[in-house]
């Protein structure tokens, strides 16, 4: 069926994988926390970007999680705690 085939192959992520008791890499809760944040629900994504640097405070990807926990404080104008989420980012 050729509607199918034109069908994005990302589905947005949701909290059942910890429901379902497994973890996911550091790389995929990244990831995931972005989708959220580009399909607008920011207010998920702060959640997910923020469990993300709790439960992987030695990965690489951190300071890419302050930086877009900094540009979610920003759209909300919330400017005090977006300058704290990009200095720890920069930290």
């Amino acid at each position: 069926d050729q509607k199918n085939k034109s069908l994005p192959s990302q589905s947005i992520p949701t909290t059942q994988h910890k429901v379902q008791g497994k973890k996911l890499s550091a790389e995929d809760a990244f990831k995931e926390a972005y989708i959220l944040l580009k399909n607008k629900d920011t207010k998920l994504a702060k959640s997910a970007f923020q469990d993300f640097i709790r439960n992987n405070e030695n990965s690489n990807l951190v300071g890419g999680a302050y930086f877009w926990l900094g540009e979610i404080y920003t759209s909300e104008e919330d400017y005090e705690n977006a300058a704290v989420q990009y200095l720890k980012g920069y930290e």
